[in-house]
Parts: structure tokens; sequence; C-alpha cells
């Protein structure tokens, strides 16, 4: 069998099943330097089927590593552990993709994104309860009320005209 027809085989196997796939840990490796020698040959022939069958080749197995790529991004969004199968180019973009999702999930708490700075503003109208950025609960607030927030949400509240800052600040 050519190495094209089994990039192929793979990749509508691959297409069609909902996990990895099994594929030799050599498999990019031997496709890669099959697809070079496809390729010098075409150059040095100018041949213009070679070229065709390097083009088709090049864009198969592309297709193919995109297919795994998506399963691999899935695979990590969803399990704690690394999946099998995995081929040792798969395994990097795989840690990669972990890895900035861990430091996503733990930079999202609302401790990290608590304020420090706050701003003493009076309220000008009545304000139902809110969620500011830091997650925590303002408010209900009565007209003319007088109150520290966190910076951020005084000035949101100011930009709103709901709030102005207070003459003690």
């Amino acid at each position: 069998m050519s190495r094209f027809n089994e990039i192929r085989e793979k990749f509508h196997k691959e297409k069609n099943t909902p996990g990895l796939t099994s594929l030799p840990s050599d498999f990019y490796s031997k496709s890669f330097e099959e697809a070079k020698l496809l390729e010098e040959r075409a150059k040095s022939t100018m041949d213009s089927n070679a070229f065709r069958e390097y083009e088709s080749m090049m864009s198969m197995l592309k297709r193919l590593y995109w297919i795994r790529i998506q399963k691999i991004v899935l695979m990590a969004l969803n399990l704690d552990e690394k999946p099998e199968g995995l081929l040792k180019e798969e395994a990097v973009v795989y840690e990669k993709i972990k890895n900035n999702l861990n430091e996503a999930r733990n930079n999202f708490t609302c401790e990290k994104i608590k304020q420090k700075d706050t701003i003493r503003v009076q309220i000008l109208s009545d304000l139902p309860e809110f969620v500011g950025s830091d997650c925590r609960n303002y408010g209900p607030f009565n007209k003319e009320t007088m109150i520290e927030l966190p910076k951020n949400e005084a000035e949101i509240l100011i930009k709103q005209n709901v709030a102005k800052m207070s003459e003690s600040n």
C-alpha cells in the first residue's frame, strides 16, 4: 500500500471515530519523509502527476493532523489524565493546551480579581443589588447613601451618573 493510500485510510478512519485512532509512533516522520521524496522526484522530473500526488498527500496529512488536534483539544478540556494514543508531536500540543487551560482556570477566581483600592461615593438614586467584578454583591443602596466601593465598581456607577465621588475623598 502506498503511503498516500495509508494516509487516506487513516484520515477516513480518524474522521469516523470519536476517539483517537491508533497510529504507529513514527507515522508523521515516515509520512513526511515519503512526501519529501515525492516532492524531490516531482521537482527533478517536472512530473505534474507527482506534484499533484505530493500536494494531495500533504493536504490529507494536514487534515488528519488537524482532526486529531481537535480531538486532543476536547480531551484536554474534559480529561484530567493524558489520553492514550498520542504521538509525541501531539503530546507536546496536548501538554501546552492543558497547561494553558489550567492557568486560565487558576487565574479566574474571585480572590484574584478582588480589588484593593476603594473610593467613597455618594449614591444619587436608589440602586438594586448588583454583582461587582470581584464577584461580590453590593447594595441595594438608597439615594444619598455614602459608601466605600472598590474602585472599578465606583467608577462604573459614576460614569452611569448614579453615584458621585464623596467630598471626603
